[in-house]
């Protein structure tokens, strides 16, 4: 059984994930828990602490799926997130309106950052 298909805490998307951009890297990241076979996405940007709000987060068994407004200014995005292979992952965000959407890598970050 391909083990993409197990929502567990061993499954390869569970972790912290940052932006693999070094020039125009975002201040968020999201991490990806697993809970009760299901995925729970949430979301803060490190520069202030501000938490996304996380809604309507789906998983078609490759592509997972969720929606973020970001509090301060209300901005609201649609996000797709995949695997592209071991603690990588392309990030498609749209954002509101459907005017602007990126497309951007994605890295899952080391444990020992993830303590600290």
């Amino acid at each position: 059984m391909d083990e993409r298909a197990i929502i567990n805490s061993s499954h390869p998307l569970v972790g912290v994930w940052v932006e693999e951009d070094p020039i125009q890297t975002t201040a968020v990241v999201y991490t990806i828990k697993a809970r009760a076979g299901r995925f729970g996405v949430s979301g803060v940007d490190e520069s202030d602490g501000v938490a996304l709000r996380i809604s309507n987060t789906t998983w078609d068994g490759e592509r997972l799926r969720f929606v973020t407004i970001f509090p301060p200014t209300k901005h609201k995005a649609d996000h797709e997130f995949w695997l592209t292979r071991k603690g990588r992952a392309r990030h498609k965000v749209k954002y509101e309106g459907g005017s602007h959407t990126v497309n951007e890598t994605w890295t899952k970050r080391s444990v020992a950052k993830t303590e600290k």
